[in-house]
């Protein structure tokens, strides 16, 4: 038996790390993690796994592979060839604690994993609320969702909010019938409701506050209505009038040039800035229907390649274009200086997200091609396209009336 080559590192991988070893000869390589001391603690079990089978301390199982036991044996989790028994008497609590557990070792973005954890925690607080702490994983049925469902909106949860949080059950138990715990997934069967807000354009405030004053909407419908405000570009200077001499101020100028999503922002690299050519590449997962990172160019604005050419000088021994300390930025990091920056002014409540949707309108207002918006934000979708289309027809009549064949 030939030795085996054991690197004491995993592999960097994209924005994550994959584990790895090599033996016999052959290179073997699997699964992405995100956090970085995950992935190393798990290289170190890999490590030593290998180091036993090829002694003889461990003895690898008929009809599995050598990849498939070490592998699958460092993240606790059965073999691809083995039939995993049921735990008819698993308890929901521990399938949402396993589940969560895995959540690292999947091709999933730190905001996503985040967010799943979070509808994680709001599923044991109901639970706890409903008395329901021992009930069983084949206990659930649809049923069971539908008062979940109910739970939520008495809280004053959205529509699109339950939604996603159903989305994160139905994948949890697609993990659950994967592993033999139960041999169907329920939540598949749970009815995800339409939005109860039917106008989802984009608007001005003032717009927004007229639509307001018919008083026909309830607080959740207002609420909803107040997440498509966008800025015009005088209100976009005010804001970043606020910021300016401060670090918040060029992350407010590249929000509102590119309309990045703020994980794109926290991703950014000096790589993908092209100042040859004045370009940005923006990495994004959101564009990938298989969750595969891709790559969309944006052009800048000159004022912006002079901001970001003077911030270079002061922060390029970090790879981060915004960073703290060398490290890339946290998402409270970003967040709570620029919260902080506008409590108590005329944009008070506002993200990040509404530079995105404030260059999708203002470029739609100015009756740019709709292709050349989706190629700046990356969007896909029609349903994205109605929110801010019209704002079209403005400027089409102005164009038209210039036609005077009467």
């Amino acid at each position: 038996m030939k030795r085996a080559q054991v690197k004491p590192s995993p592999i960097r991988h994209r924005d994550g790390f994959r584990l790895h070893f090599s033996f016999q000869g052959k290179q073997h390589r699997r699964f992405f993690i995100k956090d970085e001391d995950i992935a190393y603690a798990l290289q170190s079990k890999v490590n030593s796994l290998i180091t036993y089978v090829k002694y003889g301390f461990k003895t690898v199982p008929q009809d599995v592979s050598v990849a498939d036991f070490v592998f699958n044996t460092a993240v606790n989790q059965p073999y691809q060839q083995d039939t995993p028994k049921p735990k008819s008497g698993m308890k929901l609590l521990t399938l949402l604690s396993e589940y969560a557990g895995t959540m690292s070792l999947q091709a999933k973005s730190e905001t996503t994993i985040k967010t799943e954890e979070v509808h994680i925690r709001h599923m044991e607080r109901f639970l706890q609320a409903t008395k329901n702490k021992r009930i069983t994983v084949r206990e659930l049925n649809v049923k069971f969702f539908l008062k979940y469902k109910q739970y939520r909106y008495d809280k004053g949860v959205r529509t699109d909010t339950v939604n996603k949080e159903l989305t994160t059950f139905q994948l949890m138990m697609q993990y659950a019938v994967d592993n033999a715990y139960v041999k169907e997934n329920i939540v598949k069967r749970v009815k995800k409701d339409p939005s109860q807000v039917p106008d989802f354009r984009f608007r001005t405030n003032s717009e927004i506050l007229e639509a307001l004053k018919t008083g026909k909407h309830t607080k959740r419908e207002e609420k909803e209505i107040k997440r498509y405000r966008y800025l015009t570009p005088e209100e976009i200077k005010r804001l970043a009038s606020i910021a300016e001499g401060t670090p918040t101020h060029l992350v407010i100028l590249v929000f509102a040039c590119t309309g990045m999503r703020r994980g794109e922002l926290r991703k950014l690299q000096w790589k993908d800035i092209d100042f040859t050519r004045n370009l940005i590449w923006i990495s994004s997962q959101k564009q990938s229907r298989k969750r595969k990172e891709v790559k969309r160019r944006v052009e800048m604005t000159e004022k912006l390649a002079e901001k970001l050419k003077e911030h270079y000088e002061t922060s390029h021994k970090s790879k981060w274009v915004f960073s703290r300390k060398g490290k890339q930025l946290t998402n409270d990091q970003l967040y709570y200086p620029f919260q902080k920056l506008i409590q108590g002014t005329e944009f008070e409540g506002v993200g990040f997200h509404v530079f995105r949707h404030s260059l999708a309108s203002n470029l739609a207002a100015e009756g740019i091609d709709q292709r050349i918006i989706d190629s700046i934000l990356g969007h896909q979708t029609e349903e994205m396209r109605e929110r801010y289309r019209h704002l079209y027809p403005q400027k089409q009549q102005q164009a038209i009336s210039k036609l005077s064949y009467m």
